[in-house]
């Protein structure tokens, strides 16, 4: 997602046809809206369609505050996002990146390692704040420390101890960090201070209690099995960004979990 929205030239489409990973079964196109029927369907497209289950996997993913990932997930959406994203990362002669966890760090180096077309091939001035002492904060110390390195190398401007704690309402990239510090006069600002999890499915006027499957967070909480944590539907499975699984969300995290929810059913 990161190098198509850096370098869309060298990294192939998101799109794949649903028919390429789904050889015996159907695919509906909508929003999956609640679970109703003591958890024997799931109503779609807001009750157009009702679509019967014995196993149900709930694998919604997640969402930044940024366009980096979108909530739409359609790949024609996120590819139309991601293009304006370029055009003005592109453009942009300073960069302010929020987060310098995974998803801000792997930014900050797509952007600065990056050389783009000529008349934007002037190295762009970027700015990487993280609230905690060090980046990558869930890493092991060697790799917080090569991370700084890493940046320093680069010429990236590394803040840390430092939270955003106000916004301006007119969207002129001003913010303020937690020292008191104002931030403003950058081209492009990019939020990467974690995801918020697609969660809406079991929210609302469905089957009684399903919110007590949900963290504070708003992660669904599963077993070791990856089954829902609940009391009476155990053949319900969730896994990947939006799970409560203590783990980094990564693309290689999720595959993890599919083979796991597989084996169980």
């Amino acid at each position: 997602m990161i190098k198509l929205l850096v370098r869309p030239e060298e990294t192939s489409s998101l799109r794949v046809r649903h028919d390429a990973y789904v050889k015996q079964g159907r695919v509906v196109i909508g929003y999956a809206d609640r679970i109703v029927d003591d958890a024997k369907n799931v109503k779609v497209n807001d009750e157009y369609v009702s679509i019967p289950f014995d196993y149900l996997v709930i694998a919604t993913g997640s969402t930044y505050q940024s366009k980096l990932k979108s909530f739409d997930t359609s790949s024609l959406y996120r590819l139309s996002e991601l293009a304006t994203e370029h055009q003005q990362l592109k453009q942009a002669k300073s960069v302010l990146i929020i987060g310098g966890g995974l998803v801000g760090c792997e930014l900050a180096s797509e952007i600065a390692s990056h050389t783009f077309p000529a008349p934007y091939s002037a190295k762009k001035k970027i700015t990487l704040i993280d609230c905690h002492d060090t980046l990558v904060s869930r890493s092991s110390v060697k790799r917080q420390h090569n991370a700084t390195n890493y940046f320093k190398s680069l010429g990236v401007q590394v803040i840390l101890n430092e939270k955003i704690v106000d916004f301006d309402s007119a969207e002129n990239n001003t913010y303020l960090g937690s020292t008191g510090t104002r931030y403003a006069g950058y081209d492009k600002v990019f939020l990467a201070t974690g995801t918020a999890p697609c969660n809406q499915i079991l929210k609302g006027d469905g089957d009684v209690g399903f919110e007590s499957c949900l963290d504070h967070w708003g992660r669904v909480k599963v077993k070791p099995t990856l089954q829902l944590d609940h009391w009476k539907y155990h053949h319900i499975f969730s896994g990947g960004d939006v799970t409560n699984v203590l783990e980094e969300k990564t693309g290689y995290a999720a595959t993890l979990a599919g083979v796991c929810i597989a084996r169980n059913i």
